[in-house]
């Protein structure tokens, strides 16, 4: 019988490798662990839970689609049909999910390192350096508007002991070594993208709007 987990992050495989992520079924399943944060956070992450569940839809239909076991295996062979560009494909919705988990990986940066600043304001620094740059102005008073919705930094972290007690400690090591070990596999990701022409240089100056 499996222990429960203490916190949200032993849910992930410990020391991933880029190889391993790029199997369609690690990948979804690391997919949907990030849906399982969203949803521990509440209507601050609506938006990128939702984003997620849909992008991890539209890769499982290409993989289903061109028997694709491999995210590279999925890109080839959307790019030989002609495909790869449009909205509903497995590249697309690789290119949407890495750029979601690239937020959610930015917010786990930020919080050990920003005592004095809240929840809001971390997320939307994270958001300001991530997928900001991504969208239009709709989408960025959004996400503005959403991420103003987090919990305080104690319920923050209760949530991801899932409502233990006194262990923000055991949590914050726990998500700096999720950060330390993911974040360079998601990089190995990003790379593929633009191997394959699906991901574009992004724009170096972006403007930040203003809080409501």
């Amino acid at each position: 019988m499996c222990e429960a987990p203490e916190t949200f992050f032993d849910n992930f495989p410990k020391n991933p490798t880029a190889e391993a992520l790029l199997n369609v079924n690690s990948l979804l399943q690391f997919a949907g662990n990030i849906v399982t944060f969203c949803e521990l956070q509440g209507k601050a992450l609506y938006l990128v839970k939702t984003d997620v569940g849909g992008n991890i839809k539209k890769i499982s239909n290409s993989c289903d689609k061109y028997n694709a076991s491999t995210v590279e295996e999925m890109l080839v062979k959307e790019r030989e049909a002609k495909v790869n560009k449009n909205d509903n494909s497995g590249s697309i919705g690789l290119l949407w999910l890495t750029r979601a988990v690239e937020l959610v990986i930015e917010v786990m940066v930020e919080l050990p390192t920003s005592p004095d600043r809240n929840m809001r304001d971390i997320g939307r620094s994270a958001y300001a350096k991530t997928l900001m740059k991504h969208h239009n102005t709709i989408m960025k008073n959004l996400f503005y508007t959403g991420l103003a919705l987090f919990p305080d930094k104690q319920t923050f972290l209760l949530r991801l002991a899932y409502n233990k007690p006194n262990m923000d400690t055991q949590v914050l090591d726990a998500m700096k070594e999720f950060v330390g070990q993911y974040r360079g596999v998601l990089e190995t990701v990003q790379q593929i993208l633009v191997k394959y022409d699906i991901e574009d240089s992004p724009p170096k100056d972006m403007e930040i709007p203003n809080a409501p």
